[in-house]
């Protein structure tokens, strides 16, 4: 039985982070997901190899952080090199700008339900079909 993918999801938003798993158990896609808040949180868990997810789905808008330091923090630590990162950012610069950092995928975030139909429809599909292919992933963008 194949284990399902172990989730991080890097946001500030206890609104946006409770409506991204209400879409995902919609579309019928169950991974094994965590919270943190803050990029240093974030740091602290990838360091714990027992606890490093597969993947990380960050919101680049962090309040008074910046996401892209947590990404950039990945790309550099050898360590890190399977963990799959998702960025996204309500801000279109910082979603095309993304594209410098790395990531595995760059979407911009939903504000409204159908949107976030579509991304948890959108992470399902890259999230399995990665796992299929041995769990590397392309990179890529989705239509935001």
């Amino acid at each position: 039985m194949v284990r399902p993918p172990r989730v991080l999801v890097v946001e500030d938003s206890t609104p946006d982070f409770v409506t991204l798993c209400e879409a995902l158990d919609e579309v019928q896609f169950r991974p094994d997901l965590s919270r943190v808040a803050t990029v240093a949180e974030a740091l602290a868990l990838l360091d714990d190899r027992a606890s490093r997810p597969d993947w990380i789905i960050i919101d680049l808008m962090l309040g008074a952080e910046r996401g892209e330091d947590l990404c950039a923090a990945i790309a550099r630590d050898h360590r890190l090199r399977e963990v799959r990162v998702i960025a996204m950012s309500g801000s279109l610069d910082r979603v095309l700008g993304s594209a410098l950092l790395q990531v595995a995928y760059t979407l911009h975030k939903p504000t409204a339900w159908h949107d976030y139909i579509r991304l948890a429809t959108y992470v399902r599909a890259i999230m399995s079909t990665a796992d299929q292919v041995g769990g590397s992933a392309a990179a890529g963008s989705a239509p935001g």
